[in-house]
């Protein structure tokens, strides 16, 4: 077997869809090609992956072995930027985040920041971007140590 085709057979063993190996990606369902996706993107095991909501329209089963897959990935020296508006998902696997609100870049920092230590991602977020006056409009974003 060509070292190509054994990758892309972990995948299908991975994601439990390999009896739609011949089948067309129009004919998948949104679950299954969403895990196409994400397979095409660790396919080549790139050192940095930027990936969109990688857990949507996947059961709790497959969440759950995306994410460790995700923590796993950098845990080995790989890099993955998380595109997600579930906070609980980025508060699961990410080590740092950036927060975007209506185009701007309002916060930067890790989760072991002093600022974010015990307290709700969400809340957080909610409290940063409804500050009186403020409207949001962070001329920097705001970066705590």
């Amino acid at each position: 077997m060509e070292y190509y085709e054994e990758i892309c057979e972990k995948w299908f063993e991975f994601f439990d869809f390999g009896d739609q190996k011949n089948s067309l990606c129009k004919d998948l369902s949104r679950g299954t090609r969403q895990k196409l996706m994400f397979a095409q993107a660790f396919l080549h095991e790139p050192e940095l992956a930027i990936i969109d909501e990688p857990l949507i329209n996947l059961d709790p089963i497959m969440q759950r072995k995306v994410k460790d897959f995700l923590k796993g990935y950098v845990k080995n020296g790989g890099t993955v930027f998380i595109s997600t508006h579930i906070l609980e998902i980025a508060n699961e696997i990410c080590t740092s985040i950036g927060i975007i609100y209506k185009g701007k870049l309002v916060y930067t920092g890790r989760f072991d920041d002093p600022v974010l230590q015990g307290r709700n991602l969400e809340e957080f977020f909610l409290e940063l971007v409804s500050r009186p006056g403020d409207n949001a409009g962070l001329s920097m974003p705001r970066q705590y140590a």
